[in-house]
C-alpha cells in the first residue's frame, strides 16, 4: 500500500489536506443527518470518518517532524468544516416548519401557499398590537425560499420563521 503514497513531501501533504477536507465534510453531514433522524445513513458516515481519520492520522504520525503534513491536516478540517456545512445547505436534506404570522387578518397566505401546492394550517392568535393569522407550513427544506416568497406577496408585512424538524409522518405526507 505504501507504494501509491506519493513520493514528495508537498503531494504527501496535499493528500493528507485532501483526506482531512474529505472526512470532515462526512462528518458534518454524519452530525446533521444524525439530529434530522437519518440513523442509518449516519452510522455508515460514521464508520467512513473513522477510516480517513485513521488513515489520515497514521500519515502524520509517520513523520511527526514534518510541520506541511501537520498544517495541511489542521488546514484541510478547517477547510472540511466550511465546505461541508456550504454543501449541505445546498443539497438542502430534510424537512422544515415555516410559520408565517401576519397582522392582515385578510391576507391571503395560506391560500396561496395552496394554491402552488404546499399545505398549510391557519389558526388565528393575538400579539402585541392585536389580532394576528399565523399560518404553518411543513415543506422540504428545498422549498424554503419559493415558501418565503410566496408569503411576502401575499402579505409584505408578515413575520416568517423557519424551523428544522424531523421527518413528518409519511402517512400525512402528499406530494
Amino acid at each position: 500500500m505504501t507504494e501509491l503514497l506519493p513520493s514528495s513531501p508537498l503531494l504527501y501533504a496535499v493528500m493528507i489536506f485532501v483526506i482531512a477536507v474529505v472526512s470532515i465534510v462526512v462528518v458534518t453531514f454524519r452530525l446533521l443527518l444524525a439530529v434530522r433522524g437519518y440513523k442509518l445513513i449516519s452510522s455508515i458516515l460514521v464508520m467512513l470518518h473513522a477510516l480517513l481519520f485513521m488513515f489520515v492520522m497514521g500519515s502524520i504520525f509517520r513523520d511527526l517532524d514534518n510541520a506541511w503534513n501537520i498544517f495541511a491536516y489542521a488546514a484541510g478540517l478547517g477547510s472540511g468544516s466550511y465546505l461541508g456545512i456550504f454543501l449541505e445547505g445546498k443539497l438542502a436534506i430534510g424537512y422544515a416548519e415555516v410559520r408565517i404570522i401576519s397582522t392582515d387578518i385578510g391576507s391571503q397566505v395560506a391560500k396561496s401557499l395552496g394554491d402552488h401546492g404546499y399545505g398549510a394550517t391557519e389558526t388565528f392568535g393575538n400579539g402585541r398590537k392585536g389580532p394576528v393569522k399565523v399560518t404553518v407550513c411543513i415543506v422540504r427544506r428545498r422549498d424554503i425560499p419559493r415558501v418565503e416568497e410566496l408569503a411576502l406577496i401575499s402579505d409584505r408585512q408578515c413575520f416568517i420563521t423557519v424551523e428544522d424538524i424531523r421527518s413528518p409522518r409519511k402517512s400525512l405526507w402528499h406530494s
